[in-house]
Formats: structure tokens, sequence, C-alpha cells
């Protein structure tokens, strides 16, 4: 929502669009949905409204977090096991797991 501006509605369906990350610059929204049945990572471009899908792994993946180098964080799960992953969004489905010394289960709660 843009300041004075009323709210604007960016997706809609009968999924579940949550979780919305601005990127950096403004341009971008990460998010996640359960719109391919799994829950996965999106990106949302504001200018053009296009949609792509950044994950495709088995298990959720979600809390999207926004680096300072345009890279996001995220919150990957398996099973019952929580870590933090990295992607460029430039590569989507290239992921990296995080080696952390505990379990994550939010992404934001974590510094780099």
């Amino acid at each position: 929502v843009v300041p004075g501006n009323a709210p604007t509605l960016l997706v809609d369906g009968s999924t579940a669009d949550v979780e919305a990350a601005w990127s950096p610059d403004g341009t971008r929204i990460a998010f996640a949905s359960n719109r391919s049945g799994d829950t996965e990572l999106y990106l949302y471009a504001v200018g053009t409204g296009v949609i792509t899908r950044l994950t495709t792994r088995t298990g959720s993946d979600g809390a999207p977090t926004w680096l300072k180098d345009g890279r996001i964080v995220f919150t990957c799960v398996t099973g019952i096991q929580f870590r933090l992953c990295l992607l460029d969004p430039a590569s989507p489905g290239t992921i990296t797991t995080l080696s952390t010394p505990y379990q994550a289960e939010h992404a934001s709660a974590v510094r780099f």
C-alpha cells in the first residue's frame, strides 16, 4: 500500500498467498502460496503483474526475507525439520540449505 492510496489487491483466487516480502528496491514481492498444492515461494513483479515460481522442492517453503544483495533467505521444511535456505530470484529452483547450529523456524529472525 502506498501511503495516501487505497490498498490494491495484487493476487487473488482460492489459494493462500501469504507472507509477502517486498524487495529492497520495491519492484518485486516474494510470497508463499499453496497454488501448486505444496507451499512454495513465488515472485510477483509489481510493474508487470507477472508471477514466477521460485521453489519446486518437496516440503513447505515460506517466510521469505530479502537480503540487501537481492537474494532471499527463507524457511524450508522437510518432514519436521525446519532449516534456512537461500536462493537468488535470478535462478529459480537453485536452493542452498544454510548450515546453522540450530533449527530455524522463521528466516526474518536471523541476522546475516
